[in-house]
């Protein structure tokens, strides 16, 4: 693991936290649990934005594919129109 990149907290009927790891492949195919999600792969951040993907997906790709520097930060951009939600990222070098 190579550190967090974002908490995520999404409060509805049933209240969903995120917590989101840089980590390094390894080894091995991503397969889909056919639950919560039916497709895996890898892919460019240029592909994902052309994909049928939640816009949380594609917050945090584009999170994840920036070069982090140290702690995290409120994220500016609401999400979702829910008062009380809240997605934290790393903290861009700048």
């Amino acid at each position: 693991m190579n550190g967090i990149i974002a908490v995520g907290d999404m409060p509805r009927d049933v209240h969903n936290v995120y917590l989101v790891f840089l980590m390094d492949y390894v080894e091995g195919d991503p397969q889909p649990d056919n639950v919560e999600v039916d497709g895996a792969g890898f892919y460019s951040l240029e592909e994902i934005n052309s994909m049928n993907v939640a816009e949380l997906t594609r917050e945090l790709a584009r999170i994840a594919f920036e070069q982090p520097s140290h702690g995290l930060k409120a994220n500016p951009v609401n999400m979702v129109s829910l008062p009380t939600y809240g997605l934290y990222g790393i903290q861009s070098l700048v």
